[in-house]
């Protein structure tokens, strides 16, 4: 989800067709391992990602109600695998530990998630200010909870100001910057970003090593492009500089060129 949506917000930008169409296939060639991990989380934390990557393209009133429709009609074209594990989660056969809401039983894999969240308010209070350390309190899979039962409201204040930093960080590097691609960059991530969020709910998003090394790399990346950009201009004003002084008074071996003429 990462990858792919920092690949589509780069495809909204560049205007190089070589380079759209390998970035078609890439975005192409992510869709089947995104579909076949089976992870609600992903699809969740792709929803977002898809419609604020069309948000941020000129043409949103025209692209937004065509992603809409498609994703209306997505269950027509779906692989069964995905649309089974979708629907396995209202429809799977009885068991004792399932949850029900209403009249809608939970299959038991979500349903388990959801009383491994009540537990952690049950005993957060236990240890609000500091938490119970780092693996002092055991396995929780959802980062915001997790975060807040091993380094408690402190820990979660620290983490909270982390996430706020990174949009903070876009926003500034989005108004210093002109390049279209790097203006795609942008847009890729914040749309991969707010979908990593989402995906933080039931996931710990920010300490898995293999979401982590691309996301980082690339906010590394964000980090620099008001540099790069600099450095780039000041090599085209120092270039132009040079090709406007007079012929005559350029240096060839330390002399003068009118005095080799």
């Amino acid at each position: 989800m990462l990858i792919g949506s920092v690949a589509a917000g780069v495809l909204t930008t560049v205007k190089d067709r070589r380079i759209r169409w390998m970035l078609v296939l890439l975005i192409v060639a992510i869709l089947p391992p995104l579909l076949f991990t089976r992870s609600r989380t992903s699809y969740l934390a792709a929803l977002p990602a898809f419609f604020l990557l069309g948000w941020f393209t000129e043409k949103r009133r025209f692209l937004l109600p065509l992603m809409l429709i498609a994703l209306i009609v997505s269950p027509l074209f779906l692989p069964s695998a995905v649309k089974e594990r979708i629907l396995y989660t209202i429809s799977q056969p009885f068991h004792e530990r399932q949850i029900q809401v209403g009249d809608v039983r939970l299959d038991t894999s979500l349903s388990a998630r959801i009383k491994s969240w009540q537990n952690a308010l049950d005993d957060f209070p236990q240890h609000p200010v500091i938490g119970y350390g780092v693996t002092g309190y055991g396995f929780v899979d959802a980062q915001y909870f997790r975060v807040l039962l091993e380094s408690g409201l402190v820990g979660l204040a620290f983490f909270g100001y982390l996430l706020f930093a990174v949009f903070r960080l876009t926003r500034s590097v989005w108004e210093k910057v002109e390049d279209p691609l790097h203006k795609g960059l942008l847009r890729g991530f914040t749309a991969a970003y707010v979908g990593m969020l989402f995906h933080s709910i039931g996931a710990n998003t920010f300490i898995i090593v293999r979401i982590m090394e691309p996301f980082w790399f690339v906010v590394g990346l964000i980090t620099v492009l008001p540099e790069i950009e600099s450095k780039r201009q000041e090599a085209v004003e120092k270039s132009k500089s040079f090709d406007d002084r007079p012929f005559t008074f350029r240096r060839l071996g330390g002399r003068p060129m009118r005095d080799l003429i």
